[in-house]
């Protein structure tokens, strides 16, 4: 009975807290192509991990050219496996890469490690999948 009510009492503790103190970090925000590009940092609250939803639910992605997803997102933070610590790359780098690299800010488990969107080409150039990544 003792536990019982001890898991209760935290229960409601937290909801408390959570009402009391409200955080926008898990609330999504709909895909904004100005508010992405103008956010190119290591900002753990990086506003592009909350658009992440909106921009990857609808597949508008795929089949997209390099050039599109440019054009859609900006330059890429990074290129294959790694991403600039200047998070600029250049456009040699860019177009011999089979991915792109995005730093969305730190959005995922503890929020200690910056989340990053890795966008895969095929060798048609063309978007062919993406995931999300801890680096």
């Amino acid at each position: 009975m003792g536990l019982l009510l001890t898991i209760t009492a935290v229960g409601l503790a937290v909801i408390a807290l959570r009402v009391l103190f409200p955080s926008e970090w898990h609330q999504d925000l709909t895909f904004d192509q100005q508010v992405w590009k103008a956010n190119k940092n290591w900002d753990r609250d990086n506003p592009r991990g909350r658009m992440l939803e909106s921009l990857l639910a609808d597949d508008r992605l795929r089949g997209m050219t390099r050039a599109q997803v440019v054009a859609l997102l900006g330059p890429p933070d990074g290129a294959g496996h790694r991403v600039a610590d200047s998070l600029t790359v250049s456009d040699d780098e860019a177009e011999a890469a089979e991915e792109f690299v995005y730093v969305v800010g730190c959005w995922s488990g503890s929020r200690m490690d910056p989340d990053c969107l890795s966008i895969r080409f095929g060798s048609d150039d063309r978007v062919t999948g993406w995931r999300v990544w801890q680096s």
